[in-house]
């Protein structure tokens, strides 16, 4: 039911027009009548009419001082004057105020109102369709033109635009080109900051004015060149021009901010789902950043692959054998060569991930899902094999052999509570009752490492325990757990972790 508010200050027009004709045979119903334009002004903020009947000579606000008011609020709704025969120039007035239409009175009757009332409904849709037209040119206004860009790169991706909307969407975008013939190629700026992203999407945009292509953000580290190559004969021009502007754009990166580019080109795509398909081509071969910063081209040489090569899958079937048995030296070197063999094939990301939390699970590592998150490129596993050894390590320290001697359990006890205080040797041998020599050998065959190698181990867990869970300085965690030279200390963490300890807690952070 459409509804409509009749304001009129004549009693029996009110009267006729709510009660004789028969609204809700046609569709409409009354939601209420006015004696002036005041009150019908309140019932219209209240009532929020479809369309509003108003005479003009009305007391206290009158029909045309009614409808400006209400075309200043930007009420929607349909207005048609009331009139009669001898007041044109008033009905002139109210029109140019934003009367969408006028009615004469003498015309209103029961036999007349199916074709009035016909005019009125193309009214209302005419006025919802402008309405629904302003509402999105404010919403896009709202959003701005780089988020409306990179929304349509989201939806496009997707796949969730139907032809005749992208092409909508392209308009809105303001972009250059009608891309029925395109490359796509995305770039993605290294240890870039904010405002340097920010300051190369400008430079970029600026030299590409002259230049049938666009530049748009599409996430917070990756910028899209959308290259439109309608007008471009051969295939020879098209890579020419690809190559043409990726290299421009990456001497402005390099030039005046310093930054390195990887780009990632799509081959030229045509058809209905040529925006679709280049930007698809480019975001896969973007994937090839995982490894390292450089410049690919779709095609087979760039392509990566979700299988796990043999030596990755050697080390993730031996690795609960190598932990066990201690083979610290098997460890790393099985580790590096499945890396290898990653890089190699050019494994996926997140296949690569993907077999990490399974070799985690083995070992026994508990890593949180932010640091999962954080691991996007491939140097961030060059660690994991240490962390994989510090925690085997840690596992043979306190799991205490059961056939050692009373005499060696005894020391061992004693150096997983005193292991943070000045002990040496000499210390623990005398606990013990031996000579030094004599506690050094049996110490070995006994758990198997000697005991400097324990010693240091049970401090360096300590660090690593005081790095992932608390808050103090690396110089109060290292002497705490018994390192008394901090120079010493930084060298031995590195050499037995493979990293530094503030690179091991940046790492570690949740």
């Amino acid at each position: 039911m459409h509804r409509i508010l009749i304001a009129d200050d004549d009693m029996i027009v009110r009267m006729y027009l709510r009660d004789v004709i028969r609204w809700e045979s046609y569709g409409f119903t009354v939601v209420g009548t006015a004696r002036d334009g005041e009150e019908a002004l309140e019932m219209v903020h209240r009532e929020q009419p479809d369309v509003l009947l108003t005479d003009i000579s009305m007391p206290r606000m009158n029909g045309i001082e009614l409808i400006h008011q209400l075309r200043e609020e930007e009420y929607d709704g349909v207005i048609n004057v009331l009139s009669c025969h001898d007041d044109f120039e008033l009905v002139k007035s109210a029109m140019q105020q934003g009367a969408d239409d006028y009615l004469l009175k003498n015309y209103l009757s029961d036999t007349t109102m199916e074709e009035i009332l016909d005019r009125l409904r193309e009214q209302i849709q005419a006025r919802n369709c402008k309405s629904d037209q302003r509402d999105e040119i404010k919403k896009l206004a709202r959003k701005g033109i780089d988020v409306i860009r990179r929304e349509l790169l989201e939806s496009i991706l997707r796949g969730e635009l139907t032809p005749e909307t992208r092409e909508q969407r392209l308009k809105q975008a303001k972009l250059h080109g009608a891309y029925r013939k395109l490359a796509a190629v995305m770039l993605q700026p290294s240890e870039a900051d904010w405002e340097q992203r920010n300051e190369l999407l400008a430079l970029c945009t600026q030299r590409l004015e002259s230049e049938a292509a666009d530049i748009l953000m599409l996430h917070e580290n990756t910028m899209v060149l959308l290259i439109d190559l309608g007008d471009t004969p051969s295939m020879a021009q098209c890579m020419e021009t690809i190559r043409r502007l990726e290299q421009m754009l990456g001497r402005l990166a390099e030039q005046y901010l310093n930054l390195e580019l990887s780009m990632a080109a799509s081959a030229v795509c045509e058809g209905e789902n040529a925006i679709a398909d280049a930007l698809r081509q480019a975001n896969e071969t973007l994937q090839n950043r995982f490894y390292g910063a450089g410049q690919w081209q779709y095609g087979p040489e760039s392509r990566m692959t979700q299988e796990i090569p043999a030596p990755a899958e050697r080390f993730r079937a031996e690795l609960v054998e190598m932990l066990r048995d201690g083979k610290e030296d098997r460890i790393r070197n099985r580790y590096a060569e499945a890396l290898d063999a990653m890089r190699e094939a050019r494994v996926y990301a997140g296949t690569v991930l993907s077999w990490l939390r399974q070799c985690d699970h083995i070992a026994g590592i508990r890593r949180t899902e932010n640091q999962y998150s954080a691991m996007t490129r491939f140097t961030d596993y060059l660690g994991c094999a240490e962390e994989y050894i510090v925690h085997s390590r840690t596992s043979r320290l306190h799991a205490v052999p059961q056939n050692i001697s009373a005499t060696m359990r005894t020391a061992v006890t004693f150096l997983q509570e005193h292991f943070h205080e000045p002990i040496g040797l000499n210390d623990i041998a005398r606990q013990a009752g031996l000579s030094p020599a004599y506690f050094s050998t049996l110490f070995k065959q006994e758990m198997g490492m000697g005991f400097s190698e324990y010693l240091l181990s049970l401090r360096l867990e300590r660090v690593c325990a005081g790095l992932r869970t608390t808050e103090q300085t690396i110089k109060q965690i290292s002497e705490e757990a018994g390192f008394a030279d901090y120079s010493y200390f930084c060298r031995i963490f590195k050499k037995n972790l493979g990293l530094s300890p503030a690179a091991y807690r940046k790492k570690t952070e949740n």
